[in-house]
């Protein structure tokens, strides 16, 4: 089964989109163009023109004036980036998911983010990668019984099961089974639900009214159920506490010099912003990961030899997946994020350019990833590329978590727990996608998939590889 692509390889463009691309031009510009094809879908939110050149894109919308850089020097300026220049969190607070009723977030973003770094390091080093992903495919494995639940079928939303997946397998290993087995039966839908909220217009201008769901029931019943355990928690000797991700906030921490004390709605804030981020990136990639593979039967035909050498699919066996962690690292190459967006705090040089105060500095990790001249056919799934001798990306070229102080800890978590599910899924099941195979929808800053994808789904025979 192939992918909508045309005989080059290239992805389809948006109609709109492609009318305005003609021969001749550079290939750089396409691909801009179609990263950047929201500008042409919710234009009616943008005002003034947007100036190409071979090293910035600029545009505005609303009252920003936004400016993204590309090139290998703009990315190593941009991770160098001192919070008393730019604000890295603005973006993430405008966010439908992190709005919790009656939780204010932390007032100093920069300490909170970097204590919660602290944590989850303490959490990694103490519960180990191996045992992180072992938590997560048990509660794969819980949630395809309940939704492969007979020899065969057809699921109308894969996406959905990806996310209700991801949320549930990511929250017991993060949080802890404490915190986990005390979470409101309703913050699953809830997280679910406001997905639909996660929109660019939404992004770019947090003022533009919504018709997706309001937090409801869930996200109140989620924060009752995380102040009442930490109220439980902190009248609870240390010693007999479990050593959670929570407890790593309880406990006091120094701070370039400075104590590091959270108020209970400021840890209940940084709580959802961990879990969300958790669940949110792997369920994307899941979904578009295994779009790329059911596109590609040649590639999945060498998974499916490579997987016949495990005998199990655990935390220890993922690891060693190397083809599978290649298809892995194959698609956060061509799905990352559109744009890692900062807000400029006061005047600033950068690459020559002087930005305003106020004005919104970013790089674009989708331009980066599909750059030719950094990865040879971009646009094809090529997972190969990642198991050629002394291939080692550098941490300017391949940035689907962003990178510096601000870059993601557990991106190597993650991969562990794409290519476990994947496994599990495919030795298990023969798998398509219904109809055509959808196509990328840029519109997201985030880029889940547009619109349902229905999944058909197939028990294997006797000699399948089971789990």
């Amino acid at each position: 089964m192939k992918s909508q692509q045309d005989p080059s390889g290239d992805p389809p463009f948006h109609p709109k989109t492609a009318a305005s691309i003609r021969g001749g031009l550079p290939r750089w510009i396409p691909d801009l163009v179609s990263a950047f094809d929201m500008v042409s879908r919710p234009g009616h939110l943008f005002t003034g023109g947007a100036a190409l050149d071979p090293l910035v894109f600029r545009f505005r919308v609303a009252w920003e004036h936004w400016f993204i850089f590309r090139g290998e020097a703009a990315h190593e300026q941009f991770f160098q980036l001192r919070p008393d220049d730019v604000d890295p969190f603005f973006f993430r607070m405008r966010m439908p998911t992190l709005r919790l009723p009656g939780v204010s977030p932390p007032p100093d973003m920069t300490r909170s983010t970097m204590g919660t770094r602290l944590n989850l390091m303490a959490v990694f080093r103490e519960q180990g990668l191996q045992s992180l992903v072992d938590v997560f495919l048990d509660e794969a494995r819980v949630a395809t019984a309940r939704t492969f639940h007979q020899p065969e079928g057809q699921i109308p939303d894969f996406f959905d099961f990806c996310l209700r997946t991801c949320i549930r397998g990511s929250s017991r290993a993060l949080l802890g089974d404490a915190l986990f087995e005390a979470l409101p039966d309703e913050y699953t839908d809830w997280y679910v639900d406001i997905e639909g909220d996660l929109t660019i217009s939404r992004l770019m201008v947090p003022w533009w009214p919504s018709f997706a769901r309001t937090p409801g029931n869930g996200a109140a019943a989620l924060v009752d159920a995380l102040r009442g355990l930490i109220e439980d928690r902190r009248r609870l000797p240390p010693e007999r506490a479990p050593r959670d991700l929570l407890q790593h906030y309880l406990t006091r921490r120094v701070i370039d010099g400075q104590e590091l004390l959270l108020t209970d709605d400021e840890i209940i804030w940084t709580l959802n912003s961990v879990e969300w981020a958790a669940h949110h990136y792997p369920a994307v990639h899941a979904f578009w990961g295994m779009i790329d593979l059911l596109s590609n039967p040649d590639v999945l035909h060498a998974v499916m030899q490579e997987q016949s050498r495990f005998d199990d699919v655990n935390g220890e066996t993922v690891g060693e997946m190397s083809l599978l962690n290649g298809c892995v690292l194959e698609s956060l190459r061509r799905h990352p994020l559109v744009a890692l967006p900062r807000l400029v705090k006061r005047e600033l040089t950068f690459c020559g350019v002087d930005l305003p105060p106020r004005s919104v500095l970013a790089i674009s990790p989708y331009l980066c990833h599909h750059d030719e001249s950094l990865y040879p056919s971009p646009h094809r799934f090529r997972p190969a590329r990642w198991k050629a001798p002394g291939v080692h990306p550098s941490p300017l070229h391949f940035i689907p978590g962003g990178g510096g102080q601000w870059g993601c800890i557990g991106m190597r978590l993650t991969t562990s727990w794409l290519t476990g599910l994947w496994a599990l899924l495919l030795r298990q099941y023969e798998l398509a996608f219904v109809g055509e195979a959808p196509r990328l929808d840029l519109t997201a800053m985030l880029m889940p998939p547009a619109d349902k994808t229905a999944f058909t789904y197939r028990l294997r025979s006797g000699d399948g590889l089971g789990t």
